[in-house]
């Protein structure tokens, strides 16, 4: 998948759903009308990182993201912060612990446990858009799914994550671009997939070859 990502990733959009097959691996076509396409509406943004993230990456990617911003430091008070209200951006820099579970603040969430708290909070009707941005967390060789599913299958809209390992300053940096651009308010509304592609390539052009590293999982026709 790695070279027609990034050949076709500045110009297409590869739309990811995971389909089991009674345990087969297969791939499946989705026809899915567009009359049911529904608009994300973000605002409130909760922002937690692994410890190897240094600090000031962390707090210069939760400062430009304006002012409905909680940044969390474990994942008990990443329940807690959910639960509290509804939270539509949830970015996560976590570390990935082989395919077993993302640390965060030196706690791991092993991938059973990823159910609606630590997605939705348990709001009815919520489906927040996910940046999953740490070490291979879109999935392996042996895991293709990865981590992006299981919040998939928790409630999230559509969950944004990278499919090879990366740097905490890096994964500071795509965040920080991705999710300012979702919450731009004085761009028109456009489906996700167009955001995703317009974010790769301004990163592209400013010598920033590490978005090309991002895809996303979910309704491709989501609007933000």
């Amino acid at each position: 998948m790695v070279c027609p990502h990034v050949f076709w990733g500045l110009s297409r959009v590869i739309e990811r759903h995971q389909a089991p097959l009674e345990g087969v691996a297969a791939a499946r076509l989705v026809a899915d009308a567009s009359a049911s396409r529904t608009r994300l509406t973000l605002g409130r943004t909760a922002v937690a990182a692994s410890q190897i993230v240094d600090d000031a990456d962390v707090a210069a990617l939760a400062s430009a993201l304006g002012t409905k911003v909680v940044r969390v430091a474990t994942w008990s008070d990443w329940v807690t912060t959910l639960a509290a209200e509804p939270t539509p951006l949830l970015v996560l820099m976590p570390h990935n612990d082989d395919m077993q579970g993302l640390e965060v603040a030196g706690e791991f969430l092993r991938r059973g446990r990823i159910e609606a708290p630590y997605v939705t909070g348990g709001h009815v009707g919520l489906a927040p858009a996910v940046l999953l941005l740490g070490c291979d967390t879109a999935g392996s060789q042996t895991d293709p799914a990865g981590f992006a599913t299981r919040f998939m299958e928790s409630g999230a809209g559509v969950v944004f994550s990278t499919f090879t390992p990366v740097l905490g300053s890096d994964a500071a940096e795509v965040g920080r671009r991705l999710a300012s651009t979702l919450l731009d308010g004085g761009r028109p509304e456009q489906p996700v997939a167009d955001v995703l592609r317009a974010v790769r390539r301004q990163a592209v052009r400013d010598g920033f070859p590490v978005a090309l590293a991002v895809t996303a999982y979910g309704d491709a026709d989501w609007t933000v």
